[in-house]
């Protein structure tokens, strides 16, 4: 077994291991007994629905969200004497990435974590997927904008999404179909670290996946909400699409137990022992081990594939930097473009203004003509109304003024004069 900093192992006898290979068999055939009885136990689609409202359970819902993004995973040691928070970010190679694919359709509800690792019986990298199921989950709450570690940190180049997960049993556990069981690494350390630690954290029901905010899907909250309101409660996908994973290969559930070591050799597969030291032994010249072509094939990969991802991260950066340098051209110009129209409507504003105050004054002045105008012909007014009243009282009275009297003097004489002339 591969020493790891993050769990420790206690020994393992032989005794432990037969019994413990004793439980996995009684529980492997007590699965196989229950998979086999159930297609019999039939029932006629009222009593399923009868059963399903007597239970409070609803049905799933389909909220069409599938995606795979960059992951970090942190959780709290089931050790009594050491409850430290432990993160795995990096997986084996470290050049790979453990990812996070949330899948909510018709056909499943679920969440698998893929951790890139080499296994015992397989010859190229595969990965571990931890998956769980939608049915298994009590709480799902979605944490924005909350501190996190530097690993996390350093793994992320956006704020990060914390999904904190609480589920009501473990994680299942799929491993290729060929993977040798009991489950160990291909000879590598990073592979016995990892999954020593994939080995605890399975083991955790309260866990949280941080990813990258602009990478999550919207419709993440909405998967919280169902959660919450536990409509994912008959809703089980734990062993969806075993037969199609891993390029074709299939999937199977294993179980990684706290006292699993690789087993003692069958009796048919042991070698005999080396033969004895000479008796006069030569002074031990031990030619210093050499790499495989094969381990140097992989590391020359690992090397390339670093490059590679290298490479498209600053073609990345590039396009990114190139996208908001346009950007950041097209906004200045529009800055330029309402400064300009800011100057002219501010012209504008003091045209206005300027107009507005010599209407004003010119509105003053004829106002205050108008008004000494009206003055005057309203005294004019009153004098000749007082004249016609005072003429109308004296008619009134009877009497007639020395000045009507000559007015019809001469109005009579010139009448007479006119006549006379006419005859």
């Amino acid at each position: 077994m591969f020493s790891s900093p993050i769990i420790q192992l206690s020994p393992t006898t032989p005794c432990q291991l037969d019994a413990s290979k004793k439980r996995r068999r009684g529980l492997w055939s007590r699965s196989a007994l229950e998979i086999q009885r159930s297609p019999v136990q039939r029932s006629s689609p009222s009593s399923g629905r009868a059963r399903l409202a007597r239970r409070g359970m609803s049905t799933s819902p389909c909220l069409d969200v599938h995606f795979t993004t960059r992951a970090v995973i942190e959780w709290q040691s089931d050790n009594e004497l050491d409850r430290t928070t432990r993160i795995l970010a990096k997986p084996d190679p470290k050049v790979s990435s453990i990812t996070l694919t949330p899948r909510f359709d018709s056909k499943c509800s679920l969440f698998d974590i893929h951790i890139p690792l080499k296994l015992k019986g397989l010859d190229n990298t595969s990965d571990i997927t931890l998956r769980a199921c939608a049915s298994s989950i009590i709480s799902l709450d979605l944490v924005k904008n909350s501190p996190v570690s530097g690993e996390v940190k350093q793994e992320f180049k956006s704020p990060a999404l914390g999904l904190r997960f609480q589920l009501n049993r473990h994680l299942d556990i799929l491993v290729p179909t060929p993977a040798l069981e009991p489950i160990c690494p291909a000879g590598r350390a990073r592979s016995g670290i990892v999954l020593d630690a994939i080995r605890e954290f399975s083991r955790a029901t309260a866990f949280t996946i941080y990813i990258e905010s602009r990478n999550a899907s919207p419709k993440l909250q909405s998967v919280s909400d169902a959660v919450s309101q536990g409509l994912f409660k008959t809703s089980c996908s734990s062993r969806f699409q075993l037969a199609s994973m891993y390029a074709g290969l299939g999937a199977k559930i294993v179980q990684l137990g706290e006292d699993e070591m690789l087993a003692p050799p069958s009796y048919e597969e042991t070698e005999p022992p080396p033969p004895p030291p000479p008796i006069d032994p030569k002074p031990d010249r031990k030619r210093p081990r050499q790499d495989t072509a094969t381990e140097r094939a992989e590391e020359i990969a690992l090397i390339w594939a670093e490059l590679q991802m290298l490479k498209q991260a600053k073609d990345t950066d590039g396009k990114r930097i190139a996208f908001l340098e346009k950007e950041n051209q097209e906004l200045r110009e529009t800055v330029a473009k309402l400064q300009e129209q800011y100057k002219a409507f501010d012209k504008s504003q003091q045209d206005i203004h300027y107009s507005f105050g010599a209407l004003e004054t010119a509105v003053e002045k004829n106002t205050q003509e108008f008004e000494e105008s009206i003055g005057n012909e309203l005294a004019e007014l009153r004098e000749d109304i007082s004249q016609l009243d005072h003429q109308l009282s004296f008619v009134q009275e009877g009497q007639v003024s020395d000045e009507s009297v000559a007015k019809i003097k001469d109005a009579v004489l010139l009448d007479i004069t006119s006549r006379l002339s006419g005859d």
